[in-house]
């Protein structure tokens, strides 16, 4: 259910039905790990000779001596400050481009599904509620992970520029108050609102060679091979985009058939009341069809949901890799200061202090975090860089990142190694050395 709740779950298809196949591989896989896990230590112990595993021959001091452990703890930690600084830069990425101002606005704007509707009909009768402000047709939704592409030439012979494109009318720049910096808007009745006439951005400006916005207006350029239309107005750079890569060339085109939502702005005194008055006149519009709406943020945090299964998935991973991290810590070192218990009773009978005997005890943990942060740290550096640098906006890899995944560390080598080490201090001499 965990994972079937996701949104990705329903974008993917995936199939998690809990069946007596899925429980059967499930064992077979625990199975198969349990006996790859147990071969290294059978095939070590069962190599022993007998005569000599009788007197001892084969002693702690010996295997001590084996580094394999060490390297063990080292990998494991590793791992777990790689994916601890990974988890959090993906979170803190995330949730700079859902935050980030995207340059148009989207509060108390519900979207409609025209589900085939005449939009021109429903914007007539919207118009006569006293809260709806403003309503623009469109076929796309900003933000929302779809898109529509054309080819684009300033002459026949140039290379074609791949431009964004939205289907809209005259009312869109002033519903998500985009900034027309040169121009004019589409003019229905001056011949500027037909499919003859284009709105393209600053960045589609700079692709296209022209020297400045003003540059580019009254230009003709070319649409797929031969359609030529007008450039009427050039609005402000706006992300209509993920904030993954830098802004696309846009075009705005008036083609009202294409028209997919109603967009409508709202006063946003009683939201609830408004949206049922809504409801109310789409009942009367179109009464076989359901009222399907959305509010703006509403649909863009629908389609963001999808990042932020990421950040729970790969959270999950980091929190399963530290756990197995602190056993595989805790095994060990309850094993290294059990071999070292009579040295621990004799010191402590010479007068050796409490904290003493847990610094000596924990010193050579100390050393393999250390290799291990060093390690650890240099790897997250250069592997969230790489994918970090893909980002036309992106956050900075900030000491903060380096200090949590620190502190995460510390706390489960003190509250691990050091618990052990303070049992061990604590532990009654004569017990220990009883058998001496």
């Amino acid at each position: 259910p965990a994972f079937e709740g996701l949104q990705m779950s329903s974008l993917l298809d995936w199939d998690l039905k809990m069946t007596g196949k899925a429980y059967l591989q499930f064992f077979g896989f625990s199975v198969l790990v349990g006996l790859i896990t147990g071969i290294f230590p059978a095939l070590y112990m069962s190599s022993f000779k007998p005569i000599q595993a009788m007197k001892n021959v084969i002693s702690s001091n010996k295997l001590s001596k084996v580094n394999l452990r060490k390297a063990l703890i080292v990998c494991q930690f590793v791992i777990s400050l790689v994916l601890i600084v990974s988890s959090t830069l993906v979170y803190k990425q995330i949730k700079f481009m859902i935050e980030k101002d995207h340059g148009y606005a989207k509060e108390n704007i519900i979207n409609i599904d025209l589900q085939g509707q005449d939009f021109e009909i429903l914007n007539t009768e919207l118009e006569k509620l006293p809260f709806v402000n403003t309503i623009s047709g469109t076929n796309n939704i900003p933000n929302t992970g779809m898109h529509y592409d054309e080819e684009v030439r300033r002459f026949s012979p140039d290379e074609p520029i791949t431009f964004n494109f939205f289907d809209v009318d005259d009312n869109y720049i002033k519903n998500l108050n985009l900034s027309l910096i040169a121009g004019a808007n589409f003019i229905p009745s001056q011949g500027t609102g037909d499919e003859k006439a284009i709105i393209i951005n600053e960045t589609a400006v700079a692709k296209l060679g022209f020297d400045n916005p003003m540059a580019a207006i009254g230009e003709q350029v070319i649409v797929k091979d031969s359609t030529k239309v007008n450039i009427a107005g050039v609005v402000k750079d706006y992300n209509f985009m993920i904030l993954y890569a830098e802004i696309n060339p846009l075009m705005l085109r008036y083609r009202p058939q294409n028209f997919r939502y109603a967009q409508v702005n709202l006063s946003g005194f009683d939201i609830s009341d408004e949206i049922q008055q809504i409801e109310n006149v789409w009942a009367e519009f179109d009464p076989n069809h359901d009222f399907e709406f959305k509010t703006f943020q509403g649909q863009i945090d629908e389609f963001n949901a999808f990042f932020f299964d990421i950040i729970y998935i790969i959270g999950l991973i980091s929190f399963l890799s530290i756990s197995i991290a602190a056993l595989g810590l805790l095994g060990i070192a309850t094993y290294s200061i059990q071999i070292r218990l009579k040295e621990v009773s004799v010191r402590k009978v010479l007068g050796a202090s409490v904290k003493g005997l847990v610094l000596l005890l924990s010193k050579s943990f100390l050393k393999l975090f250390a290799i291990a942060m060093v390690i650890g740290f240099s790897l997250a550096y250069l592997g969230n860089s790489a994918w970090l640098n893909g980002f036309a906006y992106r956050v900075n890899f900030g000491i903060d990142i380096f200090l949590i995944a620190a502190g995460a560390m510390i706390l489960i080598g003190v509250s691990t190694i050091g618990l052990q080490a303070l049992r061990a201090t604590r532990a009654n001499p004569a017990t220990s050395l009883r058998d001496d």
